[in-house]
């Protein structure tokens, strides 16, 4: 968000994107959060996109309204300050067929993966990695335990993990 006026993240549905940028307010707090699972957010965006890209703003789903990432790179053209819009979505924004422009120098791509193991076991007192990462961007060089067989079988889902 430091560098490039564009994030995607994109993962899994139901891993956790939407509860993410819904509450990490210290981190998005001046993005206006834009779902396009509410149906007339979509059609404002289908009939005027720019509409819903005034200023810092989180569009969730944004596969559902290709027709954004056009104004998108149109607008960070003119203005290339980072940390402008969030995109998030279920579909690979870069392997979509109606998806002309890959936003190339413009965004980062980042995998939204489902639950952590730190998540998993409860170990929530720790700074998740994405928002360390997001604010300070290294990598931590201390190794991890190893991840136990009856993790791997139950998976990482949230529904799945909380039961």
């Amino acid at each position: 968000m430091r560098q490039l006026p564009v994030v995607v993240l994109s993962g899994l549905r139901q891993s956790g994107k939407s509860t993410f940028l819904k509450n990490e307010k210290d981190l998005l707090g001046s993005h206006k959060y834009r779902p396009l699972d509410d149906f007339a957010m979509l059609a404002a965006a289908r009939a005027n996109p720019e509409s819903l890209l005034e200023g810092p703003t989180i569009i969730d789903k944004a596969q559902r309204a290709p027709e954004l990432l056009a104004v998108i790179k149109k607008l960070v053209d003119e203005d290339r300050r980072p940390g402008q819009y969030i995109l998030s979505g279920s579909a690979n924004l870069l392997l979509l067929n109606h998806v002309s422009d890959t936003h190339a120098g413009r965004a980062v791509y980042l995998p939204f993966e489902p639950m952590t193991l730190r998540e998993i076991l409860g170990n929530t007192s720790e700074v998740p990695f994405l928002v360390e990462f997001m604010k300070r961007p290294h990598v931590r060089s201390e190794s991890r335990p190893p991840i136990e067989k009856s993790s791997i079988l139950a998976g990482g889902m949230p529904p799945v993990c909380l039961r």
